[in-house]
């Protein structure tokens, strides 16, 4: 059965993006709930170099800043970092050391620019490829129960894709990724479940755009995953959009999963298609160290365009509490 991702949102958390040219003002600035007061409203985007200028790649690491614009209450944002749908890792301020991930807090108010740096981990040598900036907010708060709901945090924000000028072949250029099984038709009955006219008598076609979503197998609605010989047991899908190919990562505690299954390619087919699984995520060959297991832990899913699919955007599913002592 499919399940309609507004119907996985848990509190404040949604699988929309908001995309605008060059950065994006006040993604947060609208309350979510009866309950909720609004408290962040922040801008992200490129500083340098500007939209009309080109990212070229020489052989020498490329130079970019991007700004953090806060007009709400003091919060952080985690900036990851994409070259042709493959998580790159970057240095801040010419440092040796490099992360997947840099947490900038921005107090109230203030405005902070990051200048970071990196070699494009693929492209060959006069190709372009795409090169995509996600923020996501307050990625340093980690669950501190099962039934944790996250609200505002881990929520996305990015801006339409750049693109790099590869003069010379990346280091390391292979970009050959296991396949997800092809999409299946929607039976009858989930294809009324995206087709269909609402109470007040409109027409709803929700085929029109990429709908990625990540679920407990057993519990669509539970805000946890279950845990069974030591694997992680999910749900996923994707439907609807035009004709597209979709990188997917999962990510455990802000760390992208790089093995032998992840990163994997989703080919996403218009009309009534739906690619519908029952996974499994093996933690018994994960760096409990690397990726800082704990006893409660945060997994999501990102879905990233390739460079021929530019103008679509990424998508992020829920985020998910999973036990790391649980077998």
């Amino acid at each position: 059965i499919l399940t309609l991702s507004t119907a996985l949102s848990l509190s404040a958390c949604q699988n929309l993006s908001i995309s605008q040219t060059q950065g994006t003002e006040n993604p947060f600035s609208e309350s979510v709930g009866d309950n909720e007061e609004v408290m962040f409203a922040y801008g992200f985007g490129l500083e340098s170099p500007k939209y009309e200028e080109k990212i070229v790649y020489t052989g020498e690491p490329i130079e970019i800043e991007y700004y953090i614009n806060n007009n709400g209450t003091t919060m952080s944002t985690g900036m990851l970092m994409f070259v042709d749908g493959i998580p790159q890792s970057y240095s801040i301020d010419g440092g040796n050391t490099s992360t997947y991930m840099h947490i900038q807090e921005v107090e109230e108010n203030k405005r902070a620019i990051v200048r970071i740096s990196f070699v494009p981990i693929c492209g060959k040598a006069g190709e372009t490829v795409s090169v995509r900036f996600l923020s996501i907010l307050n990625p340093q708060i980690r669950p501190d129960q099962l039934n944790y709901l996250f609200g505002h945090t881990n929520r996305m924000t990015t801006f339409m894709a750049r693109t790099i000028d590869m003069q010379i072949n990346a280091v390391a250029h292979n970009t050959k990724f296991p396949s997800l099984d092809k999409q299946r038709d929607m039976t009858q009955e989930e294809i009324d479940q995206v087709i269909y006219v609402d109470s007040k008598g409109n027409s709803v076609d929700k085929l029109g755009w990429f709908h990625f979503v990540a679920r407990n197998t057993k519990n669509p609605s539970s805000p946890y995953l279950d845990i069974r010989d030591h694997k992680i047991e999910y749900t996923l899908q994707g439907y609807g959009g035009p004709a597209a190919e979709y990188i997917i990562i999962p990510y455990i505690n802000q760390t992208p999963v790089l093995n032998e299954t992840y990163p994997c390619l989703m080919s996403i087919e218009a009309g009534t298609k739906v690619y519908s699984q029952n996974m499994t995520l093996n933690l018994a060959t994960i760096d409990k160290t690397e990726y800082k297991i704990e006893q409660f832990n945060t997994i999501y899913f990102l879905a990233i365009p390739l460079s021929g699919s530019i103008n679509l955007e990424p998508m992020i599913t829920n985020s998910y509490v999973f036990r790391g002592d649980a077998g």
